[in-house]
């Protein structure tokens, strides 16, 4: 017997049919809740963007390694999510050297609650 979290219970039955087992390096959602205090913003930003945007805060200048290692989500994804953040004024990003360094703007601040 083979048990997995899942959202909805439920069993499943192969009848002598096979299953394929995928091996992932990322877990499927290590993404962590901005905080308790702002249950909505997940639901704004969605929970990876709101994930980034509070470890950009916490980490003040992150690079995007950092916040990739930081959230659990892959370099590419966190790229792709932090240039929305960017578009939307919530983060900066500069260029120093190889790295990128992102940094939360006042406007991702007030949305984060913080000063």
């Amino acid at each position: 017997m083979l048990t997995a979290d899942y959202p909805v219970e439920r069993d499943l039955h192969l009848q002598g049919r096979g299953l394929l087992l995928v091996l992932s390096y990322y877990p499927v959602d290590r993404t962590r809740a901005p905080d308790a205090s702002l249950p909505s913003l997940p639901r704004l930003l969605g929970s990876t963007r709101a994930a980034l945007l509070h470890e950009a805060a916490s980490l003040a200048c992150a690079t995007t390694s950092e916040l990739a290692d930081a959230t659990g989500v892959s370099l590419p994804s966190v790229s792709r999510q932090l240039a929305v953040l960017r578009e939307s004024g919530l983060v900066t990003s500069r260029r120093d050297g190889k790295r990128v360094i992102h940094a939360t703007t006042p406007l991702g601040c007030r949305l984060l609650g913080r000063p």
